[in-house]
């Protein structure tokens, strides 16, 4: 410090910067002399700032004001002291001290500072709660990623779930927005998560919401986001909405046609402008968010009777995918049993499989719930079969074929006798049969049938000539 240093000279400065300064600070010279305090001193130590000022600590301690000083410590030991100090109001006191010296080494002022304990924890906990809140909303949204990314896979032997496929492949790399159309239990949320792995968002988040499955009234919150106090019941620390939550990521909406009409016009205005306004708010936020809607209902029709703005209709309808559901592609329904069963055989530690009458039911049933009703039968028939090997007759549960008989494409009909054979054989029967069909259809032509097919025609020839061998060999056993 500079020799020539003039407290008095600089004394209206400092006192305007400790006056507003909101912990207790003041300043003390080499003896111990008070020269400068703030309110916040003086309210801290319970002691009139006109008394405070001038004052010595060492009086102050000897008055009972706190028990010791850390002021005093610092001019003995000439460094920083840190301690808490007791009040005679009750109260703990943190405070800080720190030495100032000129040129010679010498103590000029020691500046003290100090702060209720109560008060620092209380602001530690504060931020501790938030740290483990934004943890935890991270690692849930993390959570929910990889368990809905990684859980599903997809089967698709049929050309109509190929083409499904194709398409989800194409328009992944987009960031433009898709409608899924199709049957409930078809797997519309599945093809969402394909197109989120696909894109380059897939580090980002994906959310899920049903729009079915959420009151009206609580809706909004959940889609928008709410500030602290903006409606009775509100969380004092507001929320972020699930447009927020997947911003950078995207956001599936399932059962959109669900969806009130009070609300279609704010969620139009996001997709239009990419900006959300939370409940209670005044300022718009922007979110860079890639929308999939999904629906079982006829939109067109629910436009026409009032329930769904057109508008709306337009911006949701960029790219439409339609999933066949499962009776119109029988070619899947064997391939997901099996896949389902092998699930369950891992988590339940057995080694069971289909026997031929079971495999004949699947292919001969209709399947309303589609792969949903497949698979909760799979899993009824897993748990209710004794043995290893499941058959429908076996365990007393019969599928409901009499009120659900498919008539099948021309040539795939499939009767209760057609088949027989353990699963694999079965499954290469199945898949004869409708290559051999498509190609009839084809007019003879491989390329024609195989592109229909969705396959490679080095691919299609080396099948039928597999098929061909397996049928060599079961003719010489």
């Amino acid at each position: 410090m500079n020799k020539d240093f003039n407290y008095l000279d600089e004394k209206p400065a400092l006192e305007e910067i400790i006056e507003h300064y909101f912990e207790a600070i003041f300043v003390a010279d080499s003896n111990g002399q008070v020269m400068l305090a703030n309110p916040a001193a003086a309210s801290i130590l319970g002691i009139p700032l006109d008394k405070l000022i001038g004052a010595n600590v060492s009086h102050l301690v000897s008055e009972g004001y706190y028990d010791r000083s850390t002021v005093l410590e610092v001019i003995k030991t000439k460094k920083s002291v840190m301690e808490v100090l007791n009040t005679k109001h009750g109260k703990k006191i943190v405070s800080n001290s720190h030495p100032l010296f000129d040129d010679n080494g010498n103590i000029v002022m020691v500046l003290s500072t100090g702060v209720e304990r109560d008060i620092i924890r209380e602001f530690t906990t504060t931020l501790e709660r938030e740290r483990e809140a934004k943890d935890k909303y991270r690692n849930e949204v993390e959570y929910l990623r990889d368990r809905n990314l990684e859980k599903d896979k997809i089967v698709a032997k049929s050309s109509l779930m190929r083409n499904v496929l194709l398409q989800a492949n194409k328009i992944a790399a987009t960031d433009s927005t898709v409608m899924l159309y199709g049957e409930s239990g078809t797997g519309k949320e599945v093809i969402a998560k394909y197109v989120h792995r696909y894109s380059h968002r897939k580090n980002a988040a994906f959310v899920t919401v049903n729009c079915a499955a959420i009151p009206d009234n609580l809706l909004e919150s959940e889609l928008f986001g709410y500030e602290k106090g903006a409606f009775t019941g509100a969380s004092n620390k507001g929320k972020p909405g699930l447009f927020e939550i997947a911003d950078k990521g995207t956001l599936f909406l399932d059962e959109i046609a669900e969806l009130p009409l009070f609300l279609q016009p704010k969620l139009l205005r996001v997709i239009e402008n990419g900006e959300v306004r939370k409940i209670g708010a005044t300022n718009d936020k922007k979110v860079d968010v890639r929308l999939i809607g999904a629906t079982n209902k006829n939109l067109k029709k629910m436009i026409a009777d009032n329930t769904f703005r057109e508008d709306l209709f337009y911006r949701l309808n960029v790219i439409p995918i339609t999933l066949p559901p499962l009776r119109n592609r029988p070619e899947d329904i064997v391939a997901l049993a099996e896949m389902f069963l092998q699930e369950y055989n891992i988590k339940y530690r057995f080694n069971k499989y289909f026997g031929p009458g079971i495999v004949n039911d699947l292919l001969h049933y209709n399947w309303p719930g589609n792969v949903r009703e497949l698979k909760n039968i799979i899993e009824r028939l897993f748990l209710t079969t004794q043995g290893d090997e499941i058959n429908s007759y076996e365990t007393g549960i019969t599928m409901p074929v009499k009120e659900n008989i498919v008539k099948r494409p021309e040539g795939v009909d499939i009767g209760k006798s057609q088949y027989s054979g353990n699963l694999k054989e079965v499954l290469g029967q199945v898949e004869k049969q409708y290559i051999e069909q498509v190609i009839q259809e084809c007019n003879g032509s491989i390329n024609e049938a195989a592109q229909k097919l969705g396959i490679h025609r080095s691919v299609l020839f080396r099948k039928r000539k597999g098929h061909d061998d397996a049928n060599k060999q079961h003719v010489v056993e």
